[in-house]
């Protein structure tokens, strides 16, 4: 038997979204990570595809270094500005 659960009865009709956003907040990210990769995971079945081949999307396809810093002068660069340069 179920232990830890939270539950909403009531006609569809007279239910609005405030339990909904109430009860997903409540949540850890992880959590709310994990219910979102399972109903992706779902779609993609339903559609057809090879789910083993779903993956986070990459935007960033490198960085480049800008203009030196003052810091970098001393030959410290561990706070060496830079610039994404890929997809948006």
């Amino acid at each position: 038997m179920r232990t830890n659960f939270v539950e909403r009865r009531g006609k569809l009709q007279d239910m609005d979204r405030s339990f909904d956003l109430k009860f997903w907040q409540a949540q850890p990210p992880k959590a709310r990570f994990d219910a979102v990769w399972e109903m992706i995971v779902h779609a993609m079945k339903v559609k057809g595809y090879d789910v083993r081949q779903l993956r986070l999307q990459r935007s960033v396809t490198n960085f480049q270094r800008t203009q030196p810093l003052n810091n970098e002068i001393d030959g410290d660069s561990s706070c060496a500005k830079l610039v994404c340069i890929g997809k948006k």
